[in-house]
């Protein structure tokens, strides 16, 4: 598409004119067909599962980053989480099995 076209479709303040979209396509051909095909296939209670894994794993810099996911997806990103120098991780930084719990029940929704 040219810029002429585009600059016909935006207001004089930059944003797009009543009517008038970013994406004339639209979404993506099979996108739809791509998600329902990773619904049928339980994708999403698989990467629920990598993810708690992932959160009580021996390596704490995995533990680290399964926590960051976790924290984006409920809470929304603020930032990138720095992770600790190794010196200051230690066997006290193990997560519960009862926190294993709370974070699963949070993540899938189970009551």
């Amino acid at each position: 598409m040219s810029r002429c076209r585009s600059r016909k479709r935006r207001t004089p303040e930059g944003g797009f004119a009543p009517g008038a979209s970013g994406n004339p396509g639209g979404r993506p051909k099979g996108l739809r067909e791509f998600q329902e095909e990773l619904e049928a296939q339980d994708v999403p209670r698989k990467v629920v599962q990598v993810l708690l894994r992932g959160l009580v794993d021996e390596d704490p810099e995995i533990r680290m980053r399964a926590a960051d996911r976790a924290l984006a997806y409920l809470y929304g990103r603020p930032g990138t989480l720095e992770l600790p120098p190794p010196s200051l991780v230690g066997a006290g930084d193990r997560i519960s099995a009862s926190e294993v719990g709370e974070a699963q029940r949070l993540l899938t929704g189970d009551e």
